[in-house]
């Protein structure tokens, strides 16, 4: 039974034509690397964008989805862009060495990405390692997800960053002979523009920008997650330029996700390999987390510490039922309807 369920996400079979045929979504759903908008004048001719020498952040520039329509029959949805991972690279200081904050915005819904700048190698891979979207947002043509940088040491760079994903082409010609495959394709984007509604891609930063410890001492920080959402965590990972120890402690109800302090070289990854929690940690909407951190390092220490999670737009009551009744899956991984589910 297996293989047959592999073989029909490969293939299905074609009542009409009475044999096997890629389904609809092989060539409707491709996958796209998203990088800066080329009609933005900031950007360089070669796609590269140069983040300013430390001293000011750079003025924002955009990744933007664009329009198109095939004789108007998919001006409704025109080309929208399902995004999964995130990728950049360093070409002066080297990706291993980057060493500047971005912050992400939607412009179309003016919704953040996050509550402050994060450290770009807290939340950007590389192309053997890129970092996965626990949650995947779904960009409608039109919009533009805007990036602002700024150099948090030395001078000027040159970068590139992709927003890789899968984009919808809901026009086909083929469509016009078989109007229930694209049906099955908007349905699918409905299901994406109702879902991101609700919930989003976000990560959760010190309130406090620059998060320095001196020597072996100890401070606490706080990570407020807004009143417009609950934040779900799933990942952590951190920069800094020593050793540290930390304790992340909800103070209203002095819930904490450990029993000590462990250090950052047994408890924390980076936007390569972010350290996994065992199970997500849902904090509700106007809720603070207190951060605290030890040097381990004996020097004074700059700590860039970023949980990786998802945002919630709905009342803690209902959040369930909105994460089920939003729920859109992924149909590469769907297993077909025409092969029996094995017993066990």
């Amino acid at each position: 039974m297996s293989i047959l369920r592999n073989i029909e996400k490969l293939i299905e079979w074609d009542p009409r034509k009475e044999m096997y045929v890629s389904p609809f979504w092989r060539k409707n759903v491709i996958p796209v690397a998203r990088g800066f908008d080329p009609d933005d004048l900031q950007v360089n001719a070669n796609g590269s964008f140069t983040v300013a020498a430390a001293g000011a952040p750079t003025n924002p520039v955009g990744f933007a989805q664009p329009f198109w329509a095939t004789e108007a029959r998919d001006l409704p949805f025109g080309v929208p862009f399902e995004w999964r991972s995130l990728v950049f690279a360093d070409s002066t200081d080297g990706t291993a060495n980057a060493d500047f904050t971005v912050r992400l915005t939607e412009m179309g819904e003016r919704r953040e990405f996050m509550n402050n700048p994060v450290h770009i190698r807290t939340i950007a891979g590389t192309a053997q390692l890129p970092y996965i979207l626990r949650e995947p947002y779904f960009l409608p043509s039109k919009h533009k997800i805007t990036a602002q940088f700024n150099k948090l040491a030395g001078g000027a760079v040159n970068i590139r960053m992709f927003l890789h994903g899968a984009q919808y082409y809901p026009y086909d010609p083929e469509f016009m002979r078989y109007p229930r495959n694209r049906e099955h394709l908007v349905n699918l984007i409905q299901k994406w523009m109702n879902r991101r509604k609700y919930v989003q891609p976000y990560w959760l930063v010190p309130d406090q920008l620059n998060v320095a410890v001196l020597a072996n001492a100890t401070i606490d920080f706080f990570m407020k997650v807004g009143d417009e959402g609950h934040f779900e965590a799933y990942t952590i990972a951190a920069v800094s330029t020593g050793n540290f120890a930390w304790e992340l402690i909800e103070p209203k109800t002095q819930q904490t996700i450990m029993n000590g302090q462990p250090t950052q070289t047994n408890s924390v990854g980076t936007a390569l390999f972010p350290t996994l929690l065992p199970t997500p940690y849902l904090v509700p909407a106007g809720m603070r987390l207190r951060l605290r951190l030890t040097d381990l390092s004996a020097a004074p220490n700059t700590i860039w510490f970023c949980i990786g999670g998802r945002r919630i737009y709905a009342p803690m009551k209902d959040i369930g039922d909105v994460l089920r009744d939003t729920s859109v899956p992924t149909m590469a991984d769907t297993p077909s309807q025409l092969v029996p589910k094995p017993l066990v």
